[in-house]
Parts: C-alpha cells; sequence; structure tokens
C-alpha cells in the first residue's frame, strides 16, 4: 500500500478511499478468520492457540477501531503483522487442526507485501522464514520436538520461498501498472 505506507501523494483521492477500504476488509476478514478458528481450536482441545486467536482477535479489533478513529496506518500494519508472525511461529511448532498449521504461512508474504509494499514487506517476510529455519534447525539437532517431519518443513521453506518470489513479482508488475496509469 504505497498511499498508506510511503505516503506517496501522486495517487488520487478515489485511489486512496480504495486503499483504505481495502485496509479495512482485510483487518475485519482477518478478525473474523482468528474468531472462527479460536473456537475449533478450543472444540479440537488445543487451548493455547484458541486462547492466542481470541487475544490476537481483540487485538485486531481494537486496531480496527484505533485505525478507522486516528487512521494511523503503521501502528495498525505492524500490529496485524507481529499477530500474524507469531500466529504462524505458534502453528509451526504445535501444529494446530490435524496439523495443517503450516498451510497458513502462504498467506504471509501476500499480508505483508499487502500492508508494507514490497521493500519492507520483504523485511517482515525474511525475518519469518529465518525463524522457520531456526526452529527447523532445532529440529533438525533434537533440540525441539515438532508435530512435523523434517521433509515436510523442508519442503514448507521452498514453497514459501516461491510463494514469495512470485507475490513480489506480482508486485512490481502491478506498481509499474499503477504509475503508468498514475502518469496517463
Amino acid at each position: 500500500l504505497n498511499i498508506l505506507n510511503n505516503g506517496d501523494n501522486s495517487y488520487s483521492e478515489i485511489q486512496q478511499q480504495r486503499q483504505v477500504q481495502l485496509v479495512i476488509i482485510f483487518l475485519v476478514v482477518g478478525f473474523l478468520a482468528n474468531l472462527i478458528f479460536a473456537v475449533i481450536n478450543y472444540f479440537y482441545g488445543f487451548v493455547l492457540i484458541a486462547y492466542s486467536q481470541f487475544l490476537f482477535s481483540a487485538i485486531i479489533l481494537l486496531s480496527l477501531i484505533h485505525f478507522r478513529i486516528k487512521n494511523c496506518y503503521n501502528i495498525t500494519s505492524n500490529t496485524v503483522l507481529i499477530i500474524m508472525f507469531f500466529m504462524h511461529l505458534s502453528l509451526t511448532l504445535m501444529g494446530g487442526i490435524s496439523n495443517t498449521g503450516l498451510y497458513w504461512v502462504h498467506i504471509f508474504p501476500l499480508a505483508a507485501f499487502f500492508l508494507k509494499g514490497k521493500r519492507v514487506g520483504f523485511i517482515w517476510i525474511s525475518v519469518l522464514f529465518l525463524m522457520m529455519s531456526t526452529i527447523l534447525l532445532l529440529h533438525l539437532l533434537h533440540i525441539l520436538t515438532l508435530p512435523y517431519d523434517t521433509e515436510m518443513l523442508s519442503i514448507l521453506l521452498v514453497s514459501y520461498t516461491f510463494t514469495t518470489l512470485f507475490v513480489h513479482h506480482y508486485e512490481d508488475a502491478r506498481s509499474s501498472y499503477q504509475i503508468q496509469t498514475n502518469r496517463s
């Protein structure tokens, strides 16, 4: 979101309003998804993950309210990415329902680029990649026991990398198109 994140004034007021609407939709969907999965995880017996998701839902809701009142984009986007970061780490460590927690990690590059743009988003994505690589290394050294085997975690890191590269390429193309459109 170049408009909100970088303060780029070359965008029209209509484009800025659309970006704000997208952020609000993103927050509402994130709130509802966390709340729904908190209930599901609770009934499946993953109480720690469920309580975390209830807490994350509340924080996202407060971020949404704060964004609507103060229009402070950086606090909102950082809060959402911090929540997603810790949620992905906890799902990697605990597995989640039927050990499907790893499947959700591919949302992170999309959210990071969407909320923070190419440069800062890539930093967020890289930090999560390094944390997950560290977890894999600790698992390989038998320091940490995970619900996944080494092969699955290795493949996850490769697919996460390809997802990141694909989304980064898409963001480049979209950004170039946006610049050309604004010049017209």
